[in-house]
């Protein structure tokens, strides 16, 4: 083991310690991904039953029912729906800018961490690269010292210009497929959040009609 691990210092030279950070990175890009996976999920963003159940007390004007069951459930669309129900008997414009503030908070708290991930995908390639400058240093290094014709004292140099670049490809290219992919689930998350408060707006603060038409009336005027 330790004769491994020896000899493995000794082929990476200088970018054993580049190599280690691009390891590192990996790891915690993993982590993030994994964690944002789990937490992006429709049933941590919408549970079923908890829509089923608030969506029968909606429909049937059970207000303060509705409003026990999201402050007793931690998702996203629960305090969604708090909020909506906080604002009972309001103007419709007012519910409506409220749900957005809402949903843009919520949208935000979703896609926390995600840019991690995206980070990873852009810096381990970078530091593959300086990796491969580090190593090839190295070899011209070599080459002044003494000069070209000894290969062995050049493979040092080309094995960490080699080594780092490929760790770092081999970090950056999943990383950067799982940030489009978390990205992906954000954008969907959202959408759900969206046909919720739409569906919440027009439950609690359903158009007025007569309003509409005033509205229209004074457009026309105008």
């Amino acid at each position: 083991m330790e004769e491994t691990a020896t000899s493995s210092a000794e082929l990476l030279g200088p970018g054993l310690a580049i190599v280690i950070i691009i390891i590192v990175c990996s790891i915690v890009a993993l982590a993030v991904f994994l964690e944002r996976m789990w937490a992006l999920r429709r049933t941590n963003i919408l549970p079923s039953r908890f829509e089923e159940q608030v969506r029968t007390q909606l429909a049937e004007e059970q207000w303060h029912e509705a409003l026990v069951l999201c402050r007793g459930t931690n998702c996203a669309s629960a305090r969604l729906l708090e909020e909506a129900l906080r604002l009972q008997g309001s103007p419709r414009r007012v519910v409506r800018e409220r749900l957005e503030d809402i949903g843009r908070r919520e949208a935000l708290t979703l896609e926390n961490l995600v840019g991690i991930v995206g980070v990873v995908g852009a810096i381990t390639p970078l530091l593959g690269l300086l990796g491969t400058v580090w190593g090839m240093i190295h070899v011209f290094k070599v080459i002044q010292d003494v000069g070209v014709g000894n290969p062995t004292s050049l493979a040092g140099g080309i094995s960490t210009a080699l080594y780092t670049t490929f760790a770092g490809l081999t970090v950056a290219i999943p990383a950067v497929v799982g940030h489009r992919v978390l990205l992906n689930r954000v954008d969907k998350a959202s959408q759900v959040l969206e046909e919720i408060s739409l569906d919440a707006l027009d439950l609690i603060a359903p158009p007025n009609p007569t309003s509409d038409e005033a509205s229209t009336v004074e457009g026309d005027a105008s």
